[in-house]
């Protein structure tokens, strides 16, 4: 079936290779930022974490080139510029792992995750608006809708597997602390970037206490009462030095407070 069969114009056969050259581009762009984003994982230390984002990302990017060829169904195009699609859209995950492994920037991070989310809401606005002009606003709307479930649900499962295996790993690396009045013992604990480790609380004294690691946005989850326990898994993917307190009124104060450290 050739082009001049299928009843299109010239004109609609360039707006059709137009729109799959933009969507391609806007993929590539988003994908981009997730190699990006697996790269300054990897680099930060944090092996499984990118080993699973890799993973993660591969399962959706599956699904783009459907995106990318969907103006062209029906149609017959040169398969080398197919190809050529096909490396726009995949292409730069490779190469922004590459560079993302050159350095190591929460800021950039969070950057490069915005990027990725505006150039797949570009991807989408296009497909709304291409199903409006066709006329298949209902299937649209449907694929969007599996699309969406299937990627929470892979979440999901990876986000299950990924806290599996850092648990896993953590109980290698369990550090003990001591929760007295007012004080943490040790006052100072090292761990790894990018290394899960455990960190068990006990509540040695008689006041209730808590434990807050400012700056990696980790607390214990409940209070803990005197004599009783409680673990948090720790992954402090940047090194440096972050304090340890003890939230309750005037337990600070009195001198509850350590320090996490984190080495490279």
């Amino acid at each position: 079936k050739t082009p001049a069969q299928s009843g299109d114009g010239a004109e609609s056969l360039a707006n059709r290779r137009g729109l799959s050259t933009m969507i391609a581009l806007g993929i590539g762009l988003h994908n981009l930022c997730e190699g990006l984003v697996i790269g300054q994982e990897f680099a930060a230390g944090a092996v499984a974490l990118s080993l699973m984002l890799t993973l993660g990302f591969a399962l959706h990017n599956a699904t783009e080139g459907f995106a990318i060829v969907s103006p062209l169904a029906g149609r017959s195009f040169p398969k080398r510029w197919l190809v050529g699609l096909g490396l726009i859209g995949g292409g730069p995950t490779l190469a922004g792992t590459v560079l993302g492994t050159a350095w190591v920037s929460q800021e950039l991070e969070i950057l490069f995750l915005a990027l990725a989310a505006g150039a797949i809401i570009y991807v989408v606005g296009e497909l709304i608006d291409f199903s409006r002009i066709r006329g298949v606003k209902v299937s649209a709307m449907a694929g969007l809708l599996i699309g969406f479930l299937a990627a929470l649900g892979s979440e999901m499962v990876i986000e299950q597997i990924n806290r599996a295996g850092m648990i896993a790993e953590a109980q290698h690396h369990v550090h003990h602390i001591d929760a007295g009045d007012y004080f943490f013992r040790p006052s100072i604990v090292t761990l790894k970037a990018g290394q899960p480790a455990i960190l068990n609380f006990k509540n040695g004294g008689l006041a209730v206490h808590e434990a807050e690691i400012v700056g990696l946005g980790m607390k214990v989850e409940r209070i803990l009462r005197q004599g009783e326990e409680t673990a948090l898994l720790v992954t402090a993917r940047l090194p440096g030095r972050y304090p340890l307190v003890c939230d309750r009124p005037g337990h600070l104060k009195a001198g509850m407070r350590g320090e996490i450290t984190v080495t490279r």
